[in-house]
């Protein structure tokens, strides 16, 4: 262990710190956007899998999303029902501009994925 307290190189290992890598926060340079839909048991796979693909497109063609962070699948629950979990990094940093790019990203999802009739309840978010 290094005398100074801090963990020695095995630690650091096991826990992942890097030394090339800054671990400041407030040095972010954006935000994690996420969301969860709930999809309807009955729905159909082809169109859950359309919804997939347009969701995803949608969000990678937005300039405010780093595109390579765009994760959009579906999920069981432990209650065995079915997310649309939805995950992007946004290349914004300032949290005011954040929640209002997510609202409005979230009103364009919803609008997105209420034609192809998978939405649980409707276009409500379960949770995020």
């Amino acid at each position: 262990e290094d005398p100074r307290g801090r963990p020695d190189a095995r630690d650091r290992a096991e826990f992942g710190f890097r030394r090339d890598v800054d671990h400041h926060f407030s040095r972010r340079d954006g935000n994690l956007l996420q969301f969860d839909f709930g999809v309807r048991p009955e729905a159909d796979g082809s169109e859950v899998m359309k919804a997939i693909a347009e969701v995803a497109a949608q969000l990678r063609d937005d300039p405010r999303i780093q595109k390579d962070s765009v994760r959009v699948q579906v999920r069981e629950t432990p209650e065995a029902e079915l997310q649309l979990e939805v995950r992007a990094h946004s290349l914004l940093a300032d949290w005011s501009s954040f929640l209002d790019m997510r609202h409005k990203i979230l009103v364009s999802l919803v609008d997105t994925l209420k034609p192809h009739g998978i939405l649980r309840h409707d276009g409500e978010l379960t949770n995020g």
